[in-house]
């Protein structure tokens, strides 16, 4: 035989943090939280926008984004933070430090061990409903949790999506790195000598805000552009951008052109589908008007809903006591395809764990169903009492 071999071409690998999806091949990365990832169909696709409606007080959406900028931070991307309401290096300070590696091995974890050879031993002990051991195990959480790796597989040296503790955060580290951005957009960025200048804007301009924000963005994004060409040698960055109450009151001028806040959207999706980037935006829905919200809702890509049940006749509600709020998807991602990735039910419901925030299927317990079942019973066992009381007069003709 020959010991000659056809040179080929050597494929490319990934950018950093990301995983091409199983239907459509399409590139995405992890949004930080597992079950939102699999409600996605596995992360957020490269280039694509998303726009989380805010609860009342905006605290969960605003947890949401942590996640989001948390996973840029630990899986290496370069994180931009952009918002009119705080400091946002406040929110970068805050974001959440990982709790560990995504796998544990047998090897690290021996209480694990011994906890997994106690439930095979019990499996096969089980001998009364021995038919059930080769049924799965019905999981609430979207997603299933965290699946296990296929036979023959290794455990990636940079983990897909990582574990957050939410009681301990980065810290004043994370302002040091060279791979984090954060955009001011209180008072516009301006000087009084510049807001003094500053000329009227005319129909169908962005204000001076959307379009300072916006150039900020187009120079951080610049060497992430799909145009930019990357040796064979070296992996491809990613970028993620979360702006936070975007177009709120605090925001300088939002109230003067409402409809500006469409077109920086516009012209920003425009950016993100030709750059190596992911995006979340998160909206006061309640304060905008209807027009604004519907038109912001059909450029993003994907269109979550969040509401709370704080301060709402739903907190002392005994079913929904183990929750914190509805979790709504408006609108799933088609991006290069037709069809999108559909649950297997659009009830939901979400709740904040000590290490993660977790999206589940609503199930409502069914006590009025076991107590009308067991006052029928009793009053069946008691008219069956009776009856067999009392002498039967009734004469059988056979």
């Amino acid at each position: 035989m020959s010991s000659f071999t056809k040179k080929t071409a050597r494929a490319r690998a990934l950018p950093i943090g990301t995983k091409p999806a199983v239907h459509s091949g399409q590139l995405l990365t992890s949004s930080g939280i597992p079950s939102l990832d699999a409600l996605l169909g596995g992360g957020i696709a490269i280039g694509s926008m998303v726009l989380i409606d805010e609860d009342k007080h905006g605290a969960y959406a605003g947890l949401l984004l942590k996640f989001f900028l948390s996973e840029g931070v630990a899986a290496g991307h370069h994180t931009i933070c952009g918002t009119a309401e705080h400091d946002p290096n406040a929110t970068l300070k805050g974001l959440y430090s990982t709790a560990g590696s995504v796998i544990e091995t047998k090897s690290d974890n021996p209480t694990s061990n011994k906890k997994d050879e106690t439930t095979s031993k019990d499996r096969v002990d089980m001998e009364i409903a021995w038919r059930y051991n080769a049924n799965p195990k019905i999981e609430s959480e979207v997603g299933g949790g965290s699946k296990a790796l296929g036979k023959g597989r290794m455990p990636s040296l940079t983990p897909y999506c990582h574990t957050f503790d939410v009681t301990k955060t980065i810290g004043e580290r994370i302002l040091q790195s060279e791979k984090v951005t954060s955009i001011d957009m209180r008072g516009n960025g301006l000087s009084a000598a510049e807001k003094a200048n500053q000329p009227n804007e005319a129909a169908g301009e962005l204000l001076e805000c959307y379009s300072k924000l916006l150039k900020k963005i187009q120079d951080v994004a610049e060497p992430f552009a799909q145009s930019v060409r990357v040796p064979s040698n070296t992996q491809r960055g990613v970028f993620r951008l979360g702006l936070y109450s975007l177009g709120s009151p605090r925001w300088p001028e939002s109230d003067r052109d409402c409809f500006s806040l469409v077109r920086f959207v516009a012209s920003l999706k425009s950016l993100m589908r030709q750059s190596f980037g992911v995006c979340v935006l998160t909206v006061k829905g309640s304060l905008l008007p209807t027009a604004v919200l519907q038109r912001l809702q059909w450029l993003c890509d994907t269109v979550i809903g969040l509401k709370a049940f704080a301060g709402t006749d739903l907190e002392s509600n005994a079913g929904l006591k183990d929750y914190h709020g509805y979790f709504e998807m408006r609108r799933f991602p088609k991006i290069n395809s037709l069809t999108c990735v559909m649950p297997e039910t659009l009830d939901l419901v979400f709740k904040l764990r000590r290490k993660n925030f977790v999206i589940e299927k609503l199930h409502l317990p069914p006590d009025l169903s076991e107590t009308v079942s067991r006052s029928q019973g009793v009053m069946l066992s008691q008219e069956a009492k009776s009856s067999s009381r009392k002498p039967n007069h009734t004469n059988i003709d056979f």
